[in-house]
């Protein structure tokens, strides 16, 4: 059983050491403990997490803090740290110092899962890889996550979301039809590695009940994304062509796409994938000249600028959300596209109490999604703000190892814990000199 955090979840009584930065592994560690986990957030003090903020220049600017005010502490108030780590206990240690690495392997001895998404070789420098702590606790289960994993020639490359987007192939499908310049953005690959690593924790636990045997799994995110492609990788080898991007619609059907609305910036996404569904949404817009010829798939793709523009000169004058009732209600799958301030409102996530709003003591209430899933008896937990910088130093280290209050303040003293990050001067001369640019 959980000591500090003795949730109802399924992963009830299995404990996280949490050793992760910007957004793969923090949002791995939320899923486990929204299924009930008790996951203890490592940071230090010295480096500060991604999403906490680059640096004081960028604190403020990504537009992400509440009433984007960076405040007096800046590094608390970023939404996406916040949101990437709810649920968690919070603690700082200085992997750099001794002290800071045996107070993390007397975690190691009480906990079940570590893990890490750090590049490869990190850990091992720190002395806190498998091989170590599997010596201290032989049944570990420990996860890491390096970009372009633990061996092959980019296996020393720093990375991000995008450069490993860009190495999949997937960036070149991220545009509209008839622009050939690739889209960078988006980093899919991390919440796709969260996703998949929540996933391989289940698993190992589950063999570790039936065996007994702990194991080191590591997770590239650069072979996250590739799985998901099939059809490209499909299209080059069996046929020798490049795949290219589509925008909104797919190869195998028309009409399938996002049409503009009524007022700025209001769309509706139509799929039609049979040809009675795409008749029925001819007879609606009128166009009985369609009927005969557009009946058949291969007669709608030839045409599919044609039908296309018609069905955006449609529902241009149209409501997104009327117009998306009345195609529902004629068996038309379609659904208005929703602004944020939309969906926060929308009558099903409402229904299914999608968003639950939590107490953050740096932002104030928000609402935040739950996860996707309902485990009947089980449900995910959604109960806790994100941990502020060293927030349960005492309770994990004083409560659950004995560390006693003259020791914290002797730790505290000599910057092995904190609870706020140190300047930038200081922290920028500790990163040259873990060779960090």
């Amino acid at each position: 059983m959980n000591v500090l955090t003795d949730l109802p979840g399924a992963l009830r009584g299995i404990r996280v050491l949490d050793y992760t930065t910007a957004w793969a592994g923090p949002r791995l560690t939320t899923y486990l403990a929204e299924m009930g986990a008790e996951v203890i957030h490592v940071e230090s003090i010295q480096y500060l997490d991604t999403h906490r903020g680059w640096s004081k220049w960028a604190w403020g600017a990504s537009g992400n803090m509440p009433n984007n005010d960076p405040g007096r502490r800046p590094w608390e108030r970023n939404s996406q740290y916040n949101e990437f780590n709810k649920n968690k206990l919070g603690i700082t240690l200085n992997l750099a110092d001794p002290d800071g690495v045996a107070l993390f392997k007397e975690l190691v001895k009480i906990s079940d899962v570590v893990v890490d998404n750090y590049k490869a070789g990190t850990t091992a420098r720190f002395g806190v890889d498998y091989d170590t702590l599997r010596k201290i606790r032989p049944d570990i289960i420990q996860v890491s996550l390096p970009a372009f994993g633990s061996t092959g020639p980019y296996r020393d490359y720093t990375a991000w979301g995008n450069q490993v987007m860009a190495l999949c192939g997937q960036g070149l499908l991220l545009n509209y039809e008839g622009e050939e310049e690739p889209e960078p953005g988006g980093t899919y690959a991390d919440p796709l590695a969260a996703i998949t690593g929540a996933f391989v924790v289940v698993a190992a636990l589950f063999h570790r009940r039936r065996t007994g045997q702990g194991q080191y799994i590591e997770l590239a995110l650069s072979e996250v994304s590739p799985p998901l492609l099939p059809e490209a990788f499909a299209e080059y080898t069996m046929n020798g062509r490049q795949p290219l991007p589509r925008g909104n619609s797919v190869p195998e059907a028309v009409p399938w796409n996002v049409y503009p609305c009524q007022g700025e910036d209001a769309w509706i996404a139509i799929c039609c994938r049979t040809d009675a569904e795409a008749l029925r949404l001819f007879e609606m817009m009128g166009r009985r000249d369609f009927l005969e010829r557009f009946a058949t798939i291969p007669a709608r793709l030839a045409a599919r600028a044609e039908i296309d523009a018609a069905v955006a000169a449609w529902t241009a004058p149209q409501e997104k959300y009327q117009l998306a009732d009345r195609l529902q209600a004629a068996g038309i799958p379609a659904e208005a596209a929703a602004q944020y301030a939309e969906v926060l409102v929308d009558p099903q996530l409402q229904a299914r109490g999608f968003f639950v709003e939590l107490d953050h003591p740096e932002c104030g209430v928000y609402p935040h999604p739950l996860q996707a899933v309902r485990l009947s008896k089980t449900p995910p937990i959604d109960y806790r703000a994100a941990p502020t910088y060293g927030q349960h130093n005492a309770e994990v280290l004083g409560g659950l190892l004995g560390v006693s209050q003259e020791r914290l303040e002797e730790l505290a003293a000599k910057q092995v814990i904190g609870t706020e990050p140190l300047e930038d001067e200081e922290r920028r001369r500790r990163d040259r000199a873990w060779g960090v640019s």
